[in-house]
C-alpha cells in the first residue's frame, strides 16, 4: 500500500496544501527553508500519532485545527469491505489536532449507507451490532471479531445503497488496529540524524531485527526469566520488612517485570576497505555513513518481497557529502527500491533532479511566508532550475562542452540516446547538459562564460512544427540562432515537433494493445501532436496511459529503432538525425 495523495493544513510553514499527488518515486526539490522537510515530518506524525508540537503549529493558524489527511491506494485494500473506502474506492484517513500538545484525533472518510440503522457500522455499540446481526440472520457472539463485523458489512452491502463521503471519528480499537495492520511501515531518515553507531537514531533502525531474533528464541530465556524474577522477588521481600516499620498498613510488595530484551543489545559496525584497517563506521565520513543506511533500506526493500510487507522510505538529502559519481550510484539504488516500495526524498542535487522524471518531482517554494508545492510538470524549466540553484558555472570549469536543452525531460531523452549510441554516459566525455534552453534562452551568463573560456556550447530545441503558434516560434528560433552564434555556440533544431514524435509507433501500439485498446496500426508523423493523437485513441476508456515524456517507451527502443525513427534523406544520401547529433556532441567535446 502506498500514499496516493496528502492534504495538510496549518502544519509548520504549510497553511493549506490540497491533495498533493505521490508516485512510487518522489523527489521534493527547493531552496533551503522552502518546506521540503515539512512533508516528511507531517507523514511521520500521521503514522506514529505524535502529539502536535508547538513548533509544528502553523504560526498563522488563528485557532484553526492542524490537519494531516492521507489517501492510500494498493492491493491491500482488497482485504477491506467497500464500506471502509471512500467514493473513489480508496482508504481515506484524516488526523486532526486543535492545539499544541494535543493528540491527533483520527477520522475515516467513507461512502456510507443511506439507511440510518446501518450507518458507520464500525462505530456501533455491541448492543446495536447484536440487533443488526439478528436482522441479517448472522450467528455471532460477543466480543465480535473483525471477521464477524466484516461478514455483517458484506451482508449489508448486498442490499443497501450508499451515498457520498461521510466523515467519522475513529475511537474504537477494532478499526484502529485493523488499519495499523494495513499501513505500510514508514522509515524516516533526516539529514541531521546522527549516524554514530552508538546513537539511538542508529540503534533504533535495527531494533526490529534484534527483537525478532530474540523472540525467535524466547523459550531459551524462560529459565533465566524465572531466576531473575525469583531473585528480585526475594530481595523486595527483604525490603518489605523494613518498609513495614515505617508504614504499618502495608500488606505486601509485589514485583512485576516487563522484559524488553532488545534494550540489552547495543552494537557497533566496523568496516575494512582497501586500506585493510578495521575502522568503526562512526569514524568514517558522513557520505559513507549515509551510503550504509541507504544500503540498509535497499536490503529491507528486497527482504520484504518475501513477506509482502510494504515500506515508505523517506530520506532527507541522500546526496549530502557525496561527489556526483557517487550520487548517481546512490540514485540507482534508490530507484531500485522504488520498484517495490514508495520512496520520498528531498534534494538539492541537480544530478538527482535531472535523472528523475518530472512526473516524480515536487517543487517546494516560499510565497508570502507560506510553503507552496507544485508538480514539476506544471512549472517551467526555468523555475525548476532556479529552485535547485543550478548554474552552469558550478561545473563549467570541469566540462568540455555545455549543451542547453529545453527541459529536464530532454536531459533524460538525450541521456538514453547518447548511452545507446556511444556505450557510455555523456558526462564521461566531459559534456555538461542543462535544462532551461528553448527558444528563449535565459542562460546568457553561462553563454558569456563559455565564450570567455573559449569552450564550445550547443543549444538543442524542438522544431515545434504543426503548433498553432508555429510562425511565432519560428521567429524566436531565428532570434535565438543569432544570439547563440554571436556567442560562438551552435543551435541545433530537431527535425520533429517534440521529443514525443520520436516514439517508435510499434512500441506505443504494443502498449496500447496490452491495455486492451483495439487498434491495428499507428502512425506518428513528424508534425503530429502526439499527446492529442493518443488521447483521442483512448478517449472514453479507463486506460491510464502516460503520453507525454514517457521515458519507458524510449528505453525500450533499440538502436535500429532510433535509426528508423530519425532517418531522413538529403542530397541523395541517407542520414540518421539523432546519431549525427550525438556524434557532433562528442566531436565538439574533443575539440
Amino acid at each position: 500500500m502506498q500514499i496516493k495523495n496528502i492534504t495538510i493544513k496549518n502544519y509548520r510553514g504549510i497553511k493549506s496544501l490540497e491533495k498533493l499527488e505521490f508516485s512510487l518515486l518522489n523527489a521534493i526539490v527547493g531552496k533551503n527553508d522552502a518546506g521540503k522537510s515539512a512533508i516528511l515530518h507531517a507523514i511521520n506524525s500521521f503514522f506514529y500519532d505524535t502529539k502536535l508540537n508547538a513548533q509544528d503549529k502553523y504560526y498563522g493558524a488563528n485557532g484553526e485545527s492542524t490537519v494531516i489527511e492521507v489517501t492510500f491506494v494498493g492491493e491491500e485494500l482488497l482485504q477491506l469491505p467497500n464500506t471502509l473506502l471512500d467514493a473513489e474506492g480508496l482508504l481515506h484517513i484524516k488526523k486532526e489536532a486543535e492545539n499544541a500538545g494535543d493528540n491527533y484525533n483520527m477520522f475515516i472518510i467513507v461512502k456510507d449507507f443511506c439507511n440510518g440503522s446501518y450507518k458507520n457500522i464500525m462505530q456501533l455499540t455491541a448492543a446495536k451490532l447484536t440487533a443488526l446481526f439478528r436482522e441479517e440472520g448472522i450467528d455471532a457472539v460477543t466480543p465480535y471479531s473483525k471477521e464477524d463485523v466484516f461478514k455483517l458489512i458484506h451482508a449489508v452491502e448486498m442490499h443497501e445503497e450508499r451515498y457520498e463521503n461521510e466523515q467519522y471519528e475513529i475511537k474504537g480499537s477494532l478499526l484502529k488496529n485493523l488499519l495499523k495492520e494495513l499501513y505500510p511501515q514508514y522509515s524516516l531518515f533526516l539529514a541531521d540524524t546522527s549516524l554514530d553507531t552508538g546513537a539511538s537514531s542508529f540503534q533504533n533502525q535495527f531494533k526490529k531485527i534484534i527483537t525478532n531474533a530474540i523472540e525467535a528464541h524466547i523459550n531459551d530465556f524462560s529459565n533465566l526469566q524465572i531466576e531473575v524474577s525469583n531473585t528480585l522477588e526475594n530481595e523486595v521481600k527483604k525490603v518489605q520488612e523494613y518498609m513495614k516499620r515505617h508504614y504499618p498498613g502495608l500488606d505486601s510488595l509485589q514485583t512485576e517485570i516487563n522484559y524488553d530484551w532488545s534494550k540489552l543489545v547495543n552494537f557497533n559496525v566496523n568496516m575494512t576497505d582497501e586500506s585493510q584497517f578495521e575502522v568503526s563506521l562512526s569514524h568514517k565520513g558522513t557520505g559513507i555513513q549515509r551510503l550504509f543506511m541507504v544500503s540498509y533500506f535497499q536490503y529491507l526493500a528486497e527482504q520484504s518481497e518475501n513477506d509482502r510487507s510494504s515500506y515508505i522510505f523517506a530520506i532527507e538529502e541522500p546526496e549530502t557529502f557525496l561527489h556526483p559519481g557517487a550520487q548517481r550510484t546512490l540514485l540507482e539504488s534508490i530507484k531500485h527500491i522504488s520498484e517495490f516500495h514508495q520512496v520520498i526524498i528531498t534534494t538539492h542535487s541537480p544530478v538527482f533532479a535531472s535523472e528523475i522524471h518530472n512526473d516524480n518531482i515536487i517543487v517546494a517554494s516560499k510565497e508570502v511566508n507560506q510553503s507552496v508545492y507544485k508538480q514539476a510538470e506544471n512549472v517551467s524549466a526555468e523555475l525548476l532550475v532556479d529552485e535547485l540553484g543550478i548554474r552552469a558555472s558550478d561545473s563549467i570549469l570541469l566540462s568540455k562542452l555545455l549543451v542547453f536543452v529545453e527541459g529536464s525531460n530532454d536531459l533524460r531523452f538525450w541521456k538514453i540516446i547518447y548511452k545507446l549510441i556511444m556505450g557510455h554516459d555523456y558526462e564521461e566525455d566531459g559534456i555538461l547538459m542543462l535544462p532551461g534552453g528553448g527558444n528563449e534562452l535565459h542562460n546568457i551568463a553561462e553563454m558569456n562564460l563559455m565564450q570567455k573560456l573559449n569552450r564550445n556550447f550547443m543549444v538543442i530545441v524542438d522544431k515545434d512544427s504543426g503548433a498553432v503558434d508555429y510562425e511565432a516560434k519560428l521567429l524566436k528560433q531565428q532570434v535565438l540562432k543569432s544570439k547563440v552564434e554571436n556567442k560562438g555556440g551552435e543551435l541545433v533544431v530537431l527535425r520533429k515537433r517534440e521529443i514525443e514524435n520520436y516514439y517508435h509507433p510499434r512500441i506505443v501500439l504494443e502498449k496500447l494493445q496490452n491495455e486492451g485498446i483495439d487498434i491495428d496500426t499507428l502512425e506518428i508523423q513528424s508534425y503530429d501532436d502526439v499527446q492529442r493523437k493518443i488521447k483521442d485513441i483512448i478517449n472514453g476508456t479507463q486506460i491510464q496511459f502516460k503520453i507525454k515524456n514517457n521515458m519507458e517507451i524510449f528505453t525500450e527502443m533499440s538502436i535500429d529503432d532510433w535509426r528508423e525513427i530519425s532517418t531522413y534523406s538529403e542530397d541523395g544520401e541517407q542520414h540518421f538525425e539523432l546519431e549525427e547529433i550525438v556524434k557532433m556532441m562528442k566531436e565538439k567535446a574533443n575539440l
